[in-house]
């Protein structure tokens, strides 16, 4: 029996969220105050280093004799000085600047350096170049740059980075010039203007094309064989720019604001200064759209621009300050785009997942140093919307637009932004804090009751409320539910509540499920019928044809298994889709096609080596994930698939990692693999890997 990769991307994409800023009191109490930096920087792809010079202008806040600058595990030394007797040394984390310096007074060095990164800058391999990308989040962009890592300096940093000549760099602040550096390089030269925190430094090198809109600031990049993605990846992204400029009351405080997709990113997306970097996951095409669209993340990501960059918190403890406002944000956002019954239903999932977890004795402050992104991003929106509730949209909006008018530029905490809650509004901004901000009990009934507001969704709450019963005592509310129009968030409930067709009567509803238009409900249905009675074989069919990869996957899958006669037929006719950037359908397409006898024999070896292909380190780590999976559950394991799996085990991206570990070890129970392993010539690191992995 064929499953389907066990990945739910919908909760991946929270997922892929989950990092918190942990500073150091030790980087907050430092003297040292950058005031710019100016910096050029050479990427090296074949030995995966980088060295640069830069030079920074600081100041201290107190007399002291030395002054530390984060660089992690670098080689570095001294070129000039504003003053002779400054001097400079390092240790495994930092570079000691010894002088005599006194506040008041603007000190610059010029240093020059050289590190291999051991992370926050990644060499990545596509399937005709690389991409070279950073992602900086918490306090790691000393690994390539020398920086004070705390996020309390801000500082007007220009970056030129050092690239072959046939790439395109992407960074930082706009584009001053691209000149000529040698035969073979460019120097591509970007400038700030306004300060901001060392973590949001970035830059990315690879091969894409760029569109800039005519009508604000934005220009998109995507890699080149995603060049007609374009339109149906960046969708909505003017309507969402303008949105914020107008809700927050507060213009785009940036010179430009970029956004660039690359290959196995860390997380779903990264709000670097006025240049987000995010997951090709979310490069979709018109069918990918429905299912998968960047819009949420792209919302979120930009209303950091304003919740995060422009204001930035002191420390992690107000975290909520960043992602529960850029939650929120993009929730404002999305209704804008998407409807009322939208906003409310995420509001809604998510009022769910936060008191479940506290009815568990697992609920968190929400301010609070080391509280889970559920907290910080669903439990700070929550906070934003019930003031919101209480206050009103207008002096809400002021409120917003004060808060960062006062603030812009700088480090603030939530004392911050209550204080103005209390000047310009009559709540008791006490009670609210120990309502929503403080107190570990998420407010469930209060945020129920806000809900219900919505007619829409308080009919999902009351249908939900039936799952526990027989299907005979709610049969009539499952069938008027499923009456067209059939309604998308209580039509997909009603279905997931159909139980097995056992019965003509269950049949005649699942039949009237077949007539909507709605793709979540007839994506449910794909879902709910993983054995697909002959009576609504033809019905089930036509979902094949639904512009929903996920409703044609799950179908493809469900009529291959339900009726062994046709496999052939169904092969036939899903061959040519290959689904989202993850190759979904594709890679399930090849297992099914190797496991079907009688379809095409002879190009069964052929099939077999284009899975193992799709496990190659130039394939995103999603497509590889796919192909592994497909490949243990028909239990063909190639010498190539071994190797590939082995570099799997030591890639940048944890979970992708801990998988490949996973998968591995279980390959290494079978014998004929293990004497497989033996013949593949493995680098220093992947044999430490392999022993660490074997001997656990």
């Amino acid at each position: 029996m064929f499953t389907k990769p066990a990945i739910n991307f919908t909760k991946a994409v929270y997922l892929l969220f989950i990092f918190s800023i942990v500073q150091s009191a030790a980087y907050s109490q430092r003297n040292i105050d950058v005031i710019k930096t100016n910096a050029r920087v050479k990427p090296d792809w074949n030995t995966k280093s980088i060295s640069g010079k830069l030079k920074i202008n600081f100041q201290v806040d107190k007399k002291c004799k030395k002054v530390k600058l984060n660089a992690q595990n670098m080689n570095a030394e001294l070129i000039d000085a504003s003053h002779g007797k400054i001097s400079l040394s390092t240790q495994e984390k930092f570079l000691i600047l010894k002088g005599k310096f006194k506040p008041n007074k603007t000190y610059w060095v010029k240093i020059k350096y050289d590190a291999k990164p051991k992370e926050a800058l990644y060499f990545v391999p596509t399937q005709n170049s690389y991409q070279i990308w950073t992602q900086g989040q918490g306090k790691d962009t000393s690994h390539w740059l020398p920086v004070n890592d705390d996020m309390n300096d801000k500082a007007v940093y220009n970056l030129s980075i050092i690239s072959p000549k046939n790439k395109t760099v992407v960074a930082n602040g706009k584009l001053h010039n691209i000149n000529k550096y040698n035969k073979d390089k460019k120097l591509w030269q970007f400038k700030m203007i306004q300060p901001m925190s060392s973590y949001l430094l970035s830059f990315v090198i690879g091969d894409f094309i760029k569109q800039k809109s005519q009508k604000h600031p934005l220009e998109y990049y995507l890699p080149k064989a995603d060049s007609l993605k374009m339109e149906s990846t960046f969708r909505h992204t003017q309507q969402i720019f303008e949105f914020l400029e107008n809700k927050t009351g507060y213009a785009y405080p940036w010179q430009n604001y970029k956004q660039v997709a690359v290959k196995d990113f860390l997380y779903a997306g990264m709000e670097n200064t006025s240049c987000t970097i995010f997951s090709d996951a979310f490069v979709v095409d018109e069918t990918g759209f429905f299912d998968r669209n960047y819009v949420n993340v792209n919302a979120h990501e930009m209303a950091h621009q304003w919740f995060g960059n422009l204001v930035t918190e002191k420390s992690s403890k107000h975290h909520w300050l960043h992602e529960g406002f850029a939650t929120y944000y993009a929730l404002l956002a999305e209704k804008k785009i998407f409807g009322e019954d939208y906003f409310y239903f995420k509001l809604y999932q998510n009022a769910k997942k936060l008191y479940e977890r506290s009815k568990k004795g697992n609920g968190e402050k929400v301010i609070s140093s080391n509280a889970s992104s559920l907290t910080y991003y669903q439990a700070g929106a929550w906070a934003l919307h019930a003031l919101r509730e209480q206050i009103g949209d207008k002096k809400f909006d002021k409120i917003i637009k004060t808060y960062l008018e006062e603030n812009e530029f700088k480090n603030v905490t939530t004392s911050n932004f209550l204080k103005i809650v209390d000047r310009l509004s009559t709540i008791d901004t006490l009670q609210f804090k120990n309502n929503w901000l403080n107190q570990t009990a998420f407010q469930g009934e209060k945020a129920l009751e806000l809900i219900k507001k919505n007619a829409t969704i308080k009919k999902l709450m009351e249908l939900e409320s039936l799952r526990k019963l027989p299907f005979s005592k709610k049969k009539n509310q499952l069938d008027k539910i499923l009456q067209l129009p059939i309604d998308q968030f209580l039509g997909q409930e009603a279905v997931y509540q159909l139980p097995d067709p056992t019965s003509k009567e269950i049949e005649k509803l699942y039949l009237k499920t077949f007539f909507t238009k709605k793709r979540t409900v007839r994506q449910a249905i794909s879902e709910r019928l993983n054995n697909v009675p002959a009576s609504l074989q033809i019905n089930y069919e036509t979902l094949l044809g639904d512009q929903s990869y996920f409703t044609q996957e799950n179908t493809l899958l469900h009529l291959w298994t339900s009726f062994p006669d046709q496999r052939t037929e169904y092969l036939k006719q899903m061959k040519n889709i290959i689904g989202f950037n993850d190759h979904n359908i594709k890679t399930l397409w090849l297992a099914l096609a190797i496991a079907t006898n009688d379809y095409e024999p002879e190009k069964s070896f052929s099939y077999l080596e284009d899975l193992i292909n799709y496990t190659s380190p130039k394939r995103r780590f999603q497509t590889r994930r796919n192909a592994f999976q497909y490949l243990h559950q028909i239990n063909v394991i190639k010498k190539q698939a071994i190797k590939n799996l082995v570099k799997a085990c030591t890639h940048h991206n944890w979970r992708f990692r801990k998988f490949a570990r996973n998968l591995f070890k279980k390959w290494m129970e079978q014998v004929p693999n293990q004497e497989k392993l033996k013949s593949i010539k493995l680098s220093e690191k992947e044999q430490k890997v392999v022993n660490k992995i074997l001997n656990k």
